[in-house]
């Protein structure tokens, strides 16, 4: 009879054990179930704010070949630019300070009566030395 005994004791043993872990694989299954619950969830948040995103991609004419895209916005850029320049211009304009070609410009001018000036001593020199022997 002790060995039955033991095999009862062990036999219950196992039952408490087995139902432990049944209970344990309830609670994990309930809450993988939850989890799941809440990824589904959250996906069909995602894609309901994706459909919207589309949408409004679609309603601006953004959705055409990127390529078109680029060249949209290498026109943009370049009239950005030009009016920045324009903007600039008048700016300096206003203020009253020489533009870089305005410089150049009074440069070459100052250049060319420097070298009128020079031409001219030069004669004047020319003609005191005659007027000298």
């Amino acid at each position: 009879m002790p060995q039955t005994a033991k095999k009862n004791e062990w036999g219950h043993f196992v039952r408490e054990q087995l139902e432990g872990v049944q209970g344990r694989v309830h609670d994990l299954q309930k809450d993988a179930e939850k989890v799941f619950g809440e990824i589904a969830a959250r996906g069909r948040e995602s894609r309901k704010e994706l459909d919207r995103l589309v949408a409004k991609i679609e309603k601006a004419g953004w959705a055409e070949k990127p390529a078109e895209i680029a060249d949209k916005a290498k026109l943009l850029g370049a009239e950005i630019a030009d009016q920045i320049d324009e903007l600039q211009g008048k700016a300096i304009r206003m203020v009253g300070v020489a533009s870089r070609g305005q410089v150049d410009a009074l440069a070459k001018e100052i250049s060319r009566l420097g070298a009128k000036i020079e031409s001219l001593a030069k004669d004047v020199r020319k003609k005191a030395k005659v007027g000298q022997a």
